[in-house]
């Protein structure tokens, strides 16, 4: 028995899969999501990229500026920027 997940995408992203399926890479636009599916399960995307945090990047760039600012912010903008 088949189960229904909706999912809401971005107009850029709705052309994309629209696209895909007119180009006949994949039957329905179903097909193209269970790939993607089968793909995440089997772990073909890689690691997942850590989520953007802009409290975080606030916080080290007050953090660094109180102190008169970075003097090698070129070399380890990271450091400063993300605490990396």
């Amino acid at each position: 028995m088949r189960k229904v997940i909706n999912i809401s995408v971005s107009e850029r992203l709705y052309k994309e899969v629209e696209e895909a399926v007119r180009q006949n890479k994949y039957e329905t636009k179903s097909e193209l999501f269970r790939d993607l599916l089968r793909a995440w399960k089997e772990g073909r995307f890689g690691a997942p990229v850590g989520k953007f945090r802009a409290d975080t990047l606030l916080k080290n760039a007050q953090k660094h500026a109180a102190k008169g600012g970075p003097s090698d912010l070129s070399q380890k903008h990271d450091h400063y920027l993300y605490g990396e």
